[in-house]
């Protein structure tokens, strides 16, 4: 039996465990919860606007800067649930145009 398993006629294997092994037995545990399993059924949602997100630029900024940084990310966040609502607008058969006063009357409190 010892000869099918290693090469060597005289010293067998050794098997070394990683510093994180406790972490990820725990992590594996877990992942048998149900707890688990309904939190993880969000992640679908999640992956799927942060990868619309990547594909609109949010990995390359154009400016440096945290500050600039940051707008034009949430600049981005704006245009993409934007483009979100005109959709679901669109599916729905919503007329949007009614909306537009309100929208327009906050945006120039928020100019001020």
């Amino acid at each position: 039996m010892f000869t099918r398993c290693v090469r060597s006629q005289t010293t067998g294997r050794t098997v070394t465990t990683s510093f994180y092994e406790a972490y990820l037995r725990a992590a594996r545990l877990r992942q048998q919860t149900d707890e688990f399993k309904q939190l993880y059924r969000l992640r679908p949602r999640i992956e799927g606007k942060q990868a619309e997100l990547v594909s609109h630029g949010l990995r390359k900024t154009r400016y440096l800067g945290i500050s600039k940084r940051r707008m034009q990310r949430l600049w981005l966040a704006a245009a993409v649930n934007l483009q979100r609502m005109f959709k679901l607008a669109e599916i729905r058969g919503s007329d949007l145009t009614i909306l537009m006063p309100a929208f327009e009357a906050n945006i120039a409190e928020m100019m001020v």
